[in-house]
């Protein structure tokens, strides 16, 4: 079993490595300088979807893991309606950078990203075609 495990983490951080390793640093020197600072910009090169959950986590620490230490990594997290605060997957995403703050120095940087519902609502028909494939409601 040890050897399986091995394998999907060889796997997984191989992913990940694809996907994270020579994004170009943003404008203003923000995410790719080595400094770990933001240049006034605020963002980081490289994001990631973060709800806390089991997936999430492991993404945001593999990616801490092939990243440069001194490079921001922003945790997006959406809520949707009129309690932000209270969204489940906003509870368990401020839990989760608690958790990647205490394996590592890297700057984190949890994005809170609200959505109401009449937004949502304005916005439907667009994030629909912008879903791909598109042919379930988990897409």
């Amino acid at each position: 079993a040890s050897s399986a495990a091995a394998a999907l983490l060889a796997a997984l951080s191989a992913a990940v490595r694809r996907r994270v390793c020579g994004v170009p640093a943003l404008a203003g020197g923000g995410g790719g300088g080595g400094d770990g600072g933001d240049g006034g910009c605020g963002g980081a090169a490289v994001g990631i979807l973060f709800s806390g959950g089991i997936d999430s986590m492991v993404l945001a620490r593999l990616a801490d893991l092939e990243l440069p230490p001194g490079q921001p990594i922003d945790l997006l997290t959406v809520a949707f309606g009129a309690s932000p605060d209270e969204a489940p997957d906003r509870l368990t995403a401020r839990n989760g950078l608690s958790e990647l703050s205490s394996l590592s120095a890297r700057r984190w940087r949890l994005v809170e990203v609200d959505v109401s519902f009449p937004m949502l609502q304005r916005r439907r028909e667009q994030l629909e075609a912008l879903l791909a494939p598109a042919r379930t409601v988990m897409d």
